[in-house]
């Protein structure tokens, strides 16, 4: 793994690199108005960028990470240069009265989108005590939905770049406050995700991470009426997959599976495809919590009232029955109970397949040895820089689709750089070099 970020770096030669200039690619990042040199807000057009090249294909802001990952998520621009934009965005931040709305946000787009592609601990242990409450007031007043939502965004990234015990208190409050507040739905689903990075990487014990899967209940069983946001797909999907992450840093559910598992079995009957989903991979959840709790023969177990047969049959019915949705939704939720189905009978975990599939071939024609063969059983994988990793648990799926959904296209700079995501997400998974 040590080698990792060196097989990444793209090659070329300086000599090239100096005569390049920026692409109309590069200029629609959002930072590439930063000026460095004058510290201006990023209203600016683009520069080119000496000592730089252009990468092969730089993610936007609302790009996923892939599955099967290579150097396309990682900006090849010199450290020195993406330093000195983030640092004049560190600098705008705390400049209120001196901004626009519209000022805010772009500097605040600019900062998410440089901290989601670059590895910045060192940079923000020297400001994260300027950083975090200017975030935290754009997030409680912010004069527009752009400027909160960006905030919120990058408050979450802020928290897995810089984690700090200190942080997780004051950071739920707020966002529990703009998810009750605050009327657009997409604000309040990112306040959710963000409220459960916090509560993990922000210094939440277990008795506040406890509390977090009662209130995130809450939401669920009241089709998000808890929120002011009743009947929205998006708030309750969202509380769904934020009650997921966190119940995954749990070492027993036992408190909250009769509850939850009742929850989550009548969000099965939702009219959202996303929530109905998100509700089955928490019921596979529960159920993966108690056979690990029984194979560790510690005597605890989960209350699982409901029989895994009944769910199933039930999943089965909605997956048949779905024709009132789009072709694409419904062959999502087929594809998805279909999973979540098989985990119930078998015992196994996502995309477990009945048979090994061929196995991929090296240079040679020569099939690539694996330690277990069975592990090519499973579906989802990620392959980073030559190393496969096997997604053979929900609670891997759950980590690693959470990261996606906040770092995006930047996924792939913090699995290789973060010591502190890679733990989190790379130690629960099966690899192969």
């Amino acid at each position: 793994m040590s080698d990792l970020r060196k097989q990444i770096l793209l090659g070329g030669s300086k000599s090239n690199e100096s005569r390049k200039t920026i692409s109309r690619k590069a200029r629609s990042r959002p930072e590439s108005g930063l000026n460095s040199s004058t510290n201006s807000p990023i209203t600016s057009p683009g520069v080119s960028r000496p000592n730089s090249r252009p990468s092969s294909r730089y993610p936007s802001e609302d790009e996923d990470g892939s599955d099967h990952m290579t150097d396309s998520a990682s900006d090849s621009e010199s450290s020195a240069l993406w330093e000195q934009r983030l640092d004049a965005c560190i600098t705008e931040l705390p400049s209120r009265k001196r901004s626009s709305g519209a000022g805010r946000s772009g500097i605040l787009k600019a900062y998410l989108h440089l901290i989601r592609h670059h590895y910045a601990e060192a940079k923000l242990e020297k400001s994260v005590s300027e950083v975090l409450p200017s975030l935290l007031r754009s997030i409680k007043n912010g004069t527009s939905t752009e400027e909160k939502s960006f905030a919120i965004k990058a408050l979450a990234v802020t928290i897995l770049t810089y984690t700090n015990d200190d942080m997780c208190e004051q950071i739920v409050e707020t966002l529990k406050n703009v998810c009750e507040d605050e009327r657009d739905e997409d604000v309040k689903a990112d306040a959710l995700y963000t409220m459960s990075i916090a509560i993990i990487y922000g210094g939440g014990l277990e008795a506040e991470m406890e509390d977090m899967l009662e209130y995130l209940t809450t939401i669920i069983q009241s089709d998000g009426d808890q929120v002011n946001a009743l009947d929205s797909g998006k708030v309750v999907s969202a509380a769904l997959q934020s009650w997921a992450f966190v119940a995954t840093s749990l070492d027993s559910l036992d408190a909250q599976s009769y509850e939850a598992l009742e929850a989550f079995s009548e969000q099965l009957d939702s009219g959202d495809v996303d929530v109905q989903i998100s509700a089955g991979v928490n019921i596979a959840l529960l159920f993966e919590v108690s056979r690990n709790l029984e194979e560790a023969d510690t005597g605890d177990k989960l209350n699982l009232h409901i029989d895994p047969k009944v769910l199933v049959k039930r999943m089965s019915e909605l997956a048949k029955g779905s024709k009132s949705i789009s072709k694409r939704s419904r062959r999502n939720l087929r594809s998805s109970f279909a999973s979540i189905i098989t985990s119930l009978e078998t015992n196994k975990g996502p995309g477990w397949r009945d048979s090994v599939p061929e196995q991929p071939k090296n240079a040679y024609d020569e099939p690539d040895p694996v330690d277990d063969p069975t592990i090519l059983r499973y579906r989802h994988k990620l392959t980073v820089a030559g190393t496969t990793f096997w997604i053979d648990t929900w609670a891997a799926l759950i980590r690693v689709e959470m990261m996606k959904r906040v770092l995006k296209g930047g996924f792939l700079t913090h699995f290789e750089d973060n010591p502190v995501f890679f733990r989190s997400v790379g130690g629960l998974m099966h690899y192969e070099s």
